[in-house]
């Protein structure tokens, strides 16, 4: 009987696997809060010693991912707010503040 027990918990930790996978690469395609779901999912798996090595590289894959995203985007972010202006992004605006109101870039 516990070989079976065996054969089951390794069939379902390939399983796991397949999926943290899976998370990873969708991530990969422009999906990286899948990421964060990835890393959510399985965060037993990350506090676990019992947790398989292949799990475990999978969930390191996918948590440097969303850091390098969450870095970038937040770069992203605090570019456009900052310098909008000077880069003619007025176009790309759903509503255009007015400059009256940007008083944290006034240069006078």
């Amino acid at each position: 009987m516990p070989h079976d027990l065996d054969v089951a918990e390794r069939r379902m930790d390939r399983a796991n696997v397949k999926l943290a996978q899976r998370f990873f690469y969708v991530g990969l395609a422009c999906l990286p809060w899948l990421w964060l779901v990835n890393l959510f999912y399985f965060r037993s798996a990350l506090c676990s010693e019992r947790a398989s090595p292949e799990l475990r590289t999978w969930l390191k894959r996918s948590a440097i991912g969303a850091a390098v995203f969450t870095v970038i985007f937040i770069a992203w972010v605090v570019f456009i707010q900052l310098s909008w202006q000077a880069i003619g992004a007025q176009d790309l605006l759903v509503t255009t503040p007015d400059t009256g109101a940007l008083w944290w870039l006034d240069n006078s």
